[in-house]
């Protein structure tokens, strides 16, 4: 079949990738497993963080808090849910954490706090570890799961198809289009985007691209229980079941 874009990869990259060019052509998202996201993007625990990263990052995620905040028809709604957070440091870190707090200082985003009120809003903090500490109120959760379907159902209404269980087993660039072969059958289309995540490299090799040393590899958690009377979003010791937000 015949597309304007061929994306490969339907997690959270390439869902967010084709829900993106569907209006300016006819797309193909494929996947090679038999549902979008089964890898990474459905195992992602994700934070909206203003300051996290340079400066480039940031004015990224100044530019997402829009869409986030008010999601496009079609995105369940809300995106985020607020979480916070803390930092600290010891004694020695005192460059490091003025390094931290930079970022928020000209708008207030990130805030000193006091050793003891780092301690009392996480109870399981050690005082005698902790030198310096700062508040960031906006960390937010992100939903991956509801952004990733949000992005997949504004595809298909967008016009665009989504192809699962088709892995590609060839590229080869002829007579001006990029021609896809797949266990689903061949596509073309003028331009291709690569969003196979961690096998993004096989996926170039078979374009004759060189890679840039992706390799897939094993993603691990350990998983504690915390004490019934522990809040996990706070840190505070309480009979309530329901978490607050820092």
């Amino acid at each position: 079949m015949d597309f304007d874009f061929i994306v490969i990869g339907a997690g959270i990259s390439g869902a967010a990738a084709a829900h993106a060019l569907a209006p300016r052509g006819r797309v193909l998202l494929l996947e090679a497993e038999a549902q979008p996201g089964y890898h990474s993007s459905g195992r992602s625990a994700a934070l909206f963080t203003p300051n996290y990263g340079n400066a480039t990052v940031r004015a990224l995620i100044a530019a997402a808090r829009p869409f986030f905040l008010a999601p496009p028809a079609g995105f369940a709604e809300p995106l985020l849910a607020r979480r916070g957070g803390i930092a600290i440091a010891g004694p020695d870190g005192r460059a490091q954490f003025e390094a931290y707090m930079a970022p928020g200082a000209a708008d207030g985003s990130i805030r000193e706090i006091t050793p003891d009120e780092a301690v009392a809003t996480v109870p399981i903090l050690r005082r005698e570890a902790i030198a310096f500490a700062c508040r960031e109120p906006d960390i937010f959760d992100i939903d991956v799961a509801r952004l990733h379907q949000g992005f997949l159902s504004g595809l298909a209404a967008r016009g665009g198809t989504v192809t699962c269980s088709a892995p590609v087993s060839g590229i080869e660039h002829r007579a001006g289009r990029w021609h896809v072969a797949t266990p689903a059958g061949e596509h073309a289309a003028a331009t291709i985007v690569n969003a196979a995540g961690a096998w993004a490299d096989q996926v170039a090799s078979l374009a004759g691209l060189p890679g840039i040393g992706l390799v897939p590899r094993r993603r691990s958690i350990i998983v504690v229980d915390t004490p019934a009377t522990l809040q996990p979003r706070t840190g505070r010791r309480s009979t309530r079941s329901r978490p607050a937000p820092i």
